[in-house]
């Protein structure tokens, strides 16, 4: 849903609009996380979250060509319901996946038996293909796609969900903003040229990381906050006091 909510959203506004909104998933998973899991808040959190997305504002500025259709409120809208979906999953997998290798086992291969079938057949039926659709498969591309399912899937969600559980739903978010840095760090090696912005965001969002993590790291040294309980709990106390 929330893919497929980015791609339509996206295809209505422009790149920038739909770049910024997602970058407030941040805010909106510290916010789920701290009233349903109980997140220690701290202000190291909030002033690395919004770091976190000044980081994204920056890189936008250094490229300020159009991109896309013009900005649309409907585009937009339906981008922010995209960042909500998000920050609705970390929430489920902090709260309910215990183990990462099993739950996204048992995941592809739900998508693979009930997902492959149905892809096979609109293929198959479709106009584009003359034959079969796997004739059109080289074997250059069979191993893109056995790569990429493989690093940008299977690899990097595992990683992904076993932080969140090492960690907190907003580290990990925050740490997602971590691809920023890294692509400036690959035009370098691969000789590409580096602005101004690239480089400030860069460090913007490394210390906008930082600065959560150590926010995170000392909110767990301190006495839990009572004032920050679970809505299960809350709902708890308020029935038992309602059978007195």
């Amino acid at each position: 849903a929330g893919q497929w909510s980015y791609g339509v959203g996206l295809a209505m506004t422009s790149v920038t609009s739909s770049t910024v909104i997602c970058t407030t998933s941040s805010v909106t998973t510290f916010l789920g996380s701290r009233y349903f899991l109980s997140e220690p808040s701290s202000a190291k959190k909030w002033l690395g979250v919004l770091l976190c997305i000044a980081g994204a504002v920056l890189l936008l500025q250094g490229d300020r060509a159009p991109s896309g259709p013009a900005p649309s409120w409907v585009g937009d809208l339906i981008c922010w319901l995209s960042a909500l979906f998000y920050s609705a999953y970390v929430l489920l997998v902090r709260a309910l996946v215990r183990d990462p290798l099993q739950f996204f086992s048992f995941l592809g291969a739900y998508v693979l038996l009930l997902g492959g079938p149905a892809v096979a057949l609109l293929l198959h039926f479709s106009p584009a293909y003359a034959g079969p659709f796997w004739a059109s498969f080289s074997p250059e591309v069979l191993w893109l796609l056995l790569l990429t399912g493989l690093l940008d899937n299977a690899l990097s969600q595992f990683f992904w969900a076993q932080g969140v559980l090492l960690t907190s739903p907003t580290v990990a978010t925050a740490g997602l903003g971590l691809t920023i840095p890294l692509s400036v760090a690959s035009d370098l090696l691969l000789g590409h040229s580096v602005g101004p912005w690239q480089y400030a965001a860069s460090a913007v969002v490394g210390v906008g990381f930082l600065l959560v993590n150590l926010g995170h790291h000392a909110a767990k040294e301190e006495p839990a906050d009572d004032n920050a309980a679970p809505l299960s709990e809350t709902r708890q106390e308020a029935a038992g006091g309602g059978r007195q």
